[in-house]
């Protein structure tokens, strides 16, 4: 019998899929992930593209707690280019389940919301071991 036992849990996230899975010195659970998807829209133009142009830099977004530990979802999201556009810009694949400029995902963003209902910011960011939370929220 294997040390640690494998499980799925989904991730209520549409079009991805998990590549590897990490267990930090700290406990914290990072999932390596891509989107499944294999086109993106023109940021110029607005069609639908699918020459691949590699991917972006690597995120590492906070997501949803799992078993008492920390999890993050790591991603390089893909880049296209166009074939239409003079220039063939490249245009990065957009994720509906996130901000490109949070360090978040969306589902973690309400769960902390519901959390702050009941409680005070302090005791959120204690719970959660969230040292940005508080200034995510006075923003």
């Amino acid at each position: 019998m294997p040390k640690h036992p494998l499980i799925s849990l989904p991730l209520d996230i549409p079009d991805l899929r998990v590549l590897q899975t990490e267990l930090t010195k700290h406990g914290e659970l990072i999932l390596t992930v891509e989107r499944t998807l294999s086109s993106t829209t023109c940021r110029r133009c607005g069609r639908s593209i699918t020459e691949r142009y590699g991917v972006d830099e690597p995120r590492l977004l906070r997501h949803l707690p799992s078993f008492g530990r920390v999890v993050y979802l790591r991603i390089r999201p893909k880049r296209f280019g166009c074939p239409w556009c003079d220039g063939h810009p490249t245009s990065t694949q957009t994720l509906d389940w996130y901000d490109p400029n949070a360090l978040h995902t969306l589902a973690y963003e309400r769960h902390l919301i519901l959390q702050v209902v009941t409680s005070t910011f302090a005791d959120v960011q204690a719970k959660e071991r969230c040292h940005l939370c508080g200034a995510a929220w006075h923003a």
